[in-house]
């Protein structure tokens, strides 16, 4: 969003305009009128300001969304480790939702803390995977701060309990 700086929000900037501009090739075989809008709208800046060109200095190739072949997979851009660390914010966050539901705590009112447990194979990497995303996960439960724990024996309670009709009558 850009909240850190100029140097974050020319990153996430230029990351719109990637997605935008890939998203109007995608969409240009089902939707070719609001593709080529969008496509036209997002280049005349991108173009503009990386050849500091008007749009008539374009190639001829890049005046439409047509005229571009489909983009292909670009493996340098992903990224596993990014998308396992946003996925675990995404648990955290349904399951914090889940919790507050069933408490019957609205997601106005603000808490003190949330108690976020890993398990032990995950001590290392689960917090570090956790950190630099804490700000979402603040913002989205509405809590003012976040605290780890590994002691999962202290929150989970193991029982069981045979099913009489599958194991078989007693004699």
């Amino acid at each position: 969003k850009g909240l850190h700086g100029e140097d974050q929000s020319c990153v996430s900037l230029s990351t719109l305009a990637d997605v935008l501009l890939t998203l109007a090739r995608l969409m240009a075989p089902f939707t070719p009128f609001f593709a080529e809008y969008t496509y036209n709208a997002v280049a005349k800046l991108v173009f503009a300001d990386a050849h500091d060109n008007t749009a008539q200095e374009r190639k001829e190739e890049e005046l439409s969304v047509h005229f571009l072949m489909m983009p292909e997979l670009r493996e340098d851009a992903v990224d596993s480790r990014f998308e396992a660390a946003v996925e675990r914010m995404q648990e955290v966050i349904t399951l914090g939702r889940i919790a507050r539901e069933r408490r019957n705590l609205p997601l106005k009112s603000p808490l003190q803390s949330v108690l976020v447990v890993l398990r032990e194979k995950d001590r290392e990497t689960g917090e570090a995977a956790l950190k630099p995303l804490e700000e979402y996960i603040l913002r989205e439960l509405n809590v003012r701060e976040i605290q780890y724990s590994h002691d999962m024996r202290s929150f989970v309670t193991l029982s069981a309990d045979a099913d009489g009709k599958v194991l078989g009558r007693k004699l």
